[in-house]
C-alpha cells in the first residue's frame, strides 16, 4: 500500500529554488536529483509538479553534505514570488498583508499539497500557522525552515526590508546558527515549540500595501483557481467559483448555467455542493462580495460600472447587497480606504 506522502506534491518552481541553492555550495544537483528520481529539466516545467517523498530525499543528501543548519535560510535568499505561481504575484498585489497571508491560506494547495497552513486572528494579532498533514516520516528540518522563511521573505517583499515579526515559534531543535535566524526574523525564535508560527502586529497587517492593486490580484486569483481546478478536479467549489468570476460580467449566472458550463446536471451540482456543505446561493454571493471588495480597494471604476461587473442590473441593487455584505456602502467603504491609504 503506498503511503499518504506518495500522493503529496510540490510545485516543481520550488524545487528549482532548491537547485540553486544546493549549487550554492558547491554540490551537483542533477546527480542528487537523478538519485532521488527526478529528472533535473523537468522542476522548469511551468506548473509541473514534483513528489514531496523525492523531494525529501534531496533534502536529507543536501543537510548530510553540508551540515548547514541554515540551509533553508540559504534556501530563502534565492526565493522569488514567481516560485508560486499566479498565488506569488496576487499576493504582491493584495491590499493589505493580511489578504496575501489569506490567499495562502486559501490556495496553499498550490504550494503542496502537503500544506495545512491557517490564520488567526486575536484583539491585537494575527498568527499565521504552519502546519503539514500527517505522513509515515517526519520532513527534515531545514526543508520546513526553508518553507517558513520563503513566506517571512515574502512579507519581506511586500512591507520592506525592516519588516519584522512580533514573535516566531518553530517546532525543530534549536540550530547551531540561532542568531542567522534571529536577524532574519527581527525577533529572537523559540525553538522546540509546540508549533510553526509567526505572531504579527494586527495594525501593521491591516495596512495598505505599497504595490496594491484590486484589478491585478484578481486577475492573479483566476489563474490560481484555473490552476487548482485542474490540480484537484474534484473540488467543486473552486470549479464553481472559477465559472461565476467568468460569467458575472455578463450578468447573473443561473445554477443550471453553470453545470453545464461544468459538464454537469442541475442536480448533481447541487448534491456535490451539499456535501461539501455550501451551495450555488452562498458560492454567488461570496464571490460577488470578494470581487466588490477588490474592486472598491484598487480600482477607479464608477461604483455603477464594478455593479454591471458582478451582475446586478443597477447601482441600487448592488449597493443594498454591499451594505448587507459589509455595514456600509460601496462609497463610504471607498472613501475609508482611501483615507487609510
Amino acid at each position: 500500500m503506498n503511503s499518504p506522502q506518495e500522493h503529496h506534491t510540490t510545485l516543481a518552481t520550488a524545487v528549482a529554488v532548491l537547485k540553486q541553492t544546493v549549487q550554492s555550495y558547491g554540490l551537483d544537483f542533477d546527480k542528487i536529483s537523478r538519485q532521488a528520481g527526478i529528472q533535473p529539466l523537468t522542476i522548469y516545467d511551468s506548473g509541473n509538479r514534483v513528489p514531496v517523498k523525492k523531494i525529501q530525499t534531496i533534502w536529507k543528501v543536501a543537510f548530510e553534505e553540508t551540515k548547514d543548519d541554515g540551509f533553508g535560510l540559504t534556501y530563502a535568499s534565492y526565493f522569488q514570488p514567481a516560485v508560486l505561481h499566479g498565488l506569488g504575484l496576487a499576493w504582491l498585489t493584495s491590499s493589505t498583508l493580511k489578504d496575501s497571508l489569506n490567499r495562502l491560506v486559501r490556495y496553499q494547495r498550490v504550494v503542496s499539497t502537503l500544506c495545512h497552513f491557517s490564520l488567526e486572528e486575536s484583539q491585537k494579532n494575527y498568527t499565521i500557522v504552519f502546519d503539514q498533514e500527517p505522513l509515515d516520516r517526519k520532513l527534515e528540518d531545514i526543508s520546513t525552515d526553508a518553507m517558513i522563511c520563503s513566506f517571512f521573505k515574502m512579507c519581506k517583499i511586500s512591507m520592506g526590508p525592516s519588516f519584522t515579526a512580533q514573535s516566531v515559534s518553530m517546532i525543530r531543535p534549536l540550530p547551531q546558527c540561532q542568531e542567522h535566524f534571529n536577524t532574519f526574523f527581527g525577533v529572537e525564535v523559540a525553538f522546540s515549540s509546540d508549533r510553526n508560527c509567526i505572531v504579527f502586529d494586527k495594525e501593521l497587517l491591516e495596512t495598505i500595501q505599497p504595490a496594491a492593486n484590486a484589478e491585478l490580484a484578481r486577475m492573479n486569483d483566476q489563474v490560481v483557481i484555473d490552476y487548482l481546478r485542474k490540480l484537484k478536479q474534484d473540488d467543486i467549489e473552486l470549479q464553481v467559483q472559477s465559472t461565476l468570476i467568468e460569467q458575472l460580467p455578463s450578468g447573473v449566472p443561473s445554477q443550471k448555467d453553470t453545470a453545464s458550463a461544468l459538464n454537469m446536471s442541475t442536480r448533481n451540482l447541487q448534491r456535490r455542493l451539499q456535501e461539501k456543505g455550501s451551495s450555488f446561493k452562498q458560492l454567488l454571493n461570496r464571490t460577488r462580495e470578494e470581487l466588490a471588495v477588490n474592486y472598491l480597494k484598487g480600482s477607479g471604476k464608477p461604483i455603477i460600472e464594478i455593479g454591471f461587473l458582478l451582475g446586478y442590473v443597477d447601482a441600487s441593487n448592488f449597493a443594498r447587497a454591499f451594505r448587507r455584505w459589509q455595514g456600509v456602502s460601496p462609497q463610504q467603504y471607498r472613501k475609508e480606504q482611501m483615507m487609510a491609504h
